[in-house]
């Protein structure tokens, strides 16, 4: 694992260095993202090149340290592509099911389900809704690029539990502590919708990976994948009360609002980095005891009590109002 970690470190380097140059030239890219009195309340113009540094630090480390995969390239470039376009034209949520759909198909064929119907099934839902999970998370400074390194850090730990490759979600960890360095509170660079698709894609891809017994085998490898699944952990939540508050308050379900959680705190007087912050500690928590049940209790009993954590999260979090405050925003724009 130590030389492993010198692959981390040079997608971190990586990382940094490609924020910190893209970010020079974002301007006459159109790869800036401007404050508005719709969704957008950042303080200054600021450049959307996270998605491209991460993407380039994971892709390149991964070919230095000799475990290129085509196929994780293959959806990450596609998603990418299609993020990039709706930061700088804004798709239509038709659009973007359908590009989700799209790249779950390519991923159902790169880990060799597609003779398992229940399994193809389950692989473009699991990436279509963390599509859209990543995306609702990433509307302040930090947020959903800690939450993603935590995530991504679990699955290293889950990976060496069950005996599987962890080296590549190691990759992926520097490649987001490389951006994080920029995005934290204040923000010098966002992810972009780029960004949160190229980090959904690859959490995805290394949920399914993780599990001991092929995706195609029957249905051994599903409980473990559902396990992985929580690792998601605050971006499920976010999007399960995300849903919960515009179908109480009778908005759009694909609208957008600047009613999530972590806006609710930020009104309620909390700093941008104790936001952040906060939100990092709720996924340590999550991550962290679902790595537990991996460890210590049968599958489908992890299974179940993730679900049940999971649960009482959301639970937690309406039972202290935040499905129950709707603030609208000027402008309609898709967010899906």
């Amino acid at each position: 694992m130590s030389d492993n970690s010198l692959y981390a470190l040079l997608a971190l380097a990586i990382s940094a260095v490609a924020v910190l140059l893209l970010g020079l030239a974002a301007g006459s890219l159109g790869l800036v993202d401007r404050p508005d009195q719709d969704l957008k309340d950042h303080k200054k113009a600021t450049p959307i090149v996270g998605g491209i540094a991460v993407f380039l630090a994971l892709h390149i480390s991964l070919v230095v340290a000799g475990v290129f995969d085509v196929w994780l390239l293959a959806l990450s470039f596609g998603l990418l592509l299609i993020g990039l376009l709706d930061d700088l034209r804004t798709l239509t949520p038709l659009v973007r099911l359908a590009a989700g759909a799209g790249a779950g198909v390519l991923l159902v064929f790169s880990i060799g389900a597609e003779d398992d119907l229940l399994a193809a099934g389950l692989v473009v839902v699991l990436l279509v809704v963390a599509i859209n999970a990543v995306n609702l998370l990433d509307g302040a400074d930090g947020v959903a690029g800690s939450a993603a390194l935590v995530a991504t850090v679990g699955l290293v730990f889950l990976n060496l539990n069950r005996g599987t490759e962890a080296f590549p979600s190691l990759i992926l960890a520097g490649a987001l502590a490389g951006f994080l360095i920029f995005n934290w509170p204040p923000a010098r660079a966002f992810l972009g919708d780029g960004g949160a698709y190229v980090v959904a894609a690859a959490l995805t891809y290394f949920v399914l990976t993780s599990t001991s017994a092929p995706v195609d085998s029957g249905g051994d490898w599903l409980p473990e994948v559902l396990v992985a699944v929580a690792f998601f952990g605050v971006f499920l939540v976010d999007l399960v009360v995300t849903l919960l508050r515009r179908i109480i308050a009778r908005q759009p379900l694909f609208g957008g609002d600047r009613s999530h959680v972590y806006d609710q705190l930020a009104d309620g007087g909390w700093s941008p980095s104790r936001v952040a912050s906060s939100v990092a500690g709720a996924q340590v928590g999550i991550v962290g005891l679902v790595l537990l049940l991996d460890l210590v209790v049968r599958p489908w009993v992890a299974v179940v009590s993730a679900v049940f954590l999971l649960h009482a999260v959301v639970t937690l979090l309406c039972a202290m109002g935040f499905a129950y405050h709707f603030k609208p925003k000027w402008v309609v724009t898709p967010e899906v």
